[in-house]
């Protein structure tokens, strides 16, 4: 019993001599946070210069829509008609939209929603972009229909869109992201969406 006793009271002795008291840990963490630095991604401010010499209209948007925070139904308009190779031939959102809604990539219920400033969900995008695709998916698409969850999860499962929930908004970024893996799965199967 002794012997239990003096292994207890020596280890509490050793643990005070080498704990950190609440001030003193806060101080060092605060140290720590002070030292971190900012980082690019976070406060960038302006779009930086185009990265090769030519400075197109298209890289000058993508480069413009990823530091954009919430992106728009006029961003994915956009981005989905430079997806389509057909930004000359709808110059504005009105034609983007009829031309949505005539190739059934917009039913006329999400059509009537489709404005210009409303924030982008990640499952409407989804099902956008799953049908401009031309994408068939696994069984349960093919039997329900494109759904904005099941749309979602087969463009994740292709490693076009990042996972999340359908209803949260689509940052600029992630819109930009989500553009250049559809491109390189378009040309890495050559299909023409």
């Amino acid at each position: 019993m002794r012997i239990i006793f003096t292994i207890l009271i020596l280890s509490c002795y050793l643990s005070d001599a080498y704990a950190v008291s609440d001030v003193e840990s806060r101080r060092i963490e605060e140290e720590k946070r002070l030292n971190l630095k900012q980082t690019e991604a976070q406060f960038r401010d302006e779009p930086q210069a185009p990265l090769s010499g030519r400075a197109d209209s298209t890289q000058v948007y993508l480069e413009s829509l990823s530091i954009k925070r919430v992106a728009t139904h006029e961003d994915a308009a956009r981005v989905l008609s430079i997806l389509m190779g057909k930004e000359e031939e709808w110059p504005d959102f009105q034609a983007r939209r009829m031309s949505f809604q005539k190739d059934g990539l917009l039913t006329d219920r999400k059509a009537d929603n489709f404005a210009e400033e409303i924030p982008l969900r990640r499952g409407f995008f989804a099902q956008m972009l799953f049908k401009s695709l031309g994408l068939k998916g696994g069984l349960t698409l093919r039997v329900v229909g494109p759904f904005e969850r099941y749309a979602l999860a087969e463009l994740v499962h292709e490693n076009i869109m990042i996972a999340g929930s359908t209803r949260e908004w689509m940052s600029g970024r992630e819109l930009v992201y989500t553009f250049v893996q559809a491109v390189e799965f378009i040309s890495k199967y050559k299909i023409a969406p």
